[in-house]
């Protein structure tokens, strides 16, 4: 694919706690990045492994580390590299996640020949700890690869973890520090109220979905969504309370099957299993990177 014609400067925020084992991974997939003009924002959350001395030891001068001396939460982690960030657009890379090599190229291509967007999102691939890709998201063809519109607030169905937004919108809009999960899926409900996205048809976000997800998160996630759409009511009532329904019966389901199923089983239903071809460039991309299958370290 060719170089893009203009050269926009992409933050990229990466909270890290506890990361020794996983963040090689996603350090590599930046620097393996076919777009190259980004600057990685990462916030160190007090830490007590070696993610310390392992992100001292970056030589690349794209990283920008920060470190906080005691835990404070992903919150507040989130909402400094943003404070930190500089450039034309914001990027999302978790510790224990990694980007496809033409992740950044691909989005801020759509973004260049659509002006009117204000999110671009993409595909993602959930993997297990034996980097299996296991299931995929976010890549249905009847909603990929064309503009939409938020027009009733928190109804979109873009992934939050590959998504790219306008870094100066993303600055009006600060982390909720009281939510220890699902502050992301709050920000986005913010961020996006009323604007225009796309979500790329293409897997280009790998996610440690089955690996770090756990049953609490999912049904925090679901709260949030029902709590969100109680104060929708008023404004669409019709589509706030089916909302609140389906969010409701899926919460009341997972709590009582949870204890005997686990949370895998719930994580299984989040996606599609992947094509052949999802596959094949899931193991190219796994090969590149020098993933061994079953190991931790790359």
């Amino acid at each position: 694919m060719p170089l893009l014609s203009t050269n926009p400067l992409v933050a990229v925020m990466m909270p890290v706690y506890n990361g020794e084992k996983t963040i090689e991974l996603a350090v590599k997939s930046l620097l393996h990045q076919t777009y190259e003009n980004w600057v990685c924002y990462i916030v160190n959350d007090g830490s007590t492994d070696g993610t310390r001395l392992y992100l001292d030891s970056l030589k690349d001068d794209r990283f920008k580390v920060i470190h906080f001396e005691k835990n404070q939460g992903r919150p507040y982690a989130r909402q400094a590299a943003l404070d930190a960030a500089e450039g034309d657009f914001l990027a999302f890379l978790d510790a224990d996640d990694f980007f496809h090599p033409e992740k950044l190229e691909k989005q801020i291509r759509l973004f260049l020949e659509n002006p009117d967007l204000d999110l671009v999102s993409c595909g993602m691939g959930s993997y297990d700890g034996k980097f299996e890709l296991l299931k995929v998201r976010g890549a249905n063809p009847a909603k990929t690869d064309c503009v939409r519109q938020v027009e009733v607030a928190g109804k979109y169905d873009a992934p939050h973890a590959p998504s790219i937004v306008r870094l100066h919108l993303a600055k009006a809009i600060t982390y909720n520090k009281s939510m220890k999960l699902a502050q992301d899926t709050d920000f986005f409900i913010r961020y996006l109220d009323g604007r225009k996205y796309m979500i790329a048809g293409e897997v280009l976000y790998y996610y440690s979905e089955f690996v770090s997800v756990t049953g609490k998160k999912i049904l925090k996630t679901n709260l949030l969504i029902i709590n969100r759409n109680m104060a929708l009511l008023a404004k669409t009532p019709v589509v706030a309370a089916k909302t609140i329904l389906v969010a409701l019966l899926k919460t009341l389901i997972m709590f009582f099957l949870l204890p005997f199923t686990g949370t895998e089983f719930f994580v299984n239903r989040r996606g599609i299993n992947p094509t052949i071809a999802q596959l094949a460039e899931f193991n190219r991309v796994r090969r590149l990177f020098n993933i061994l299958q079953g190991q931790e370290k790359y």
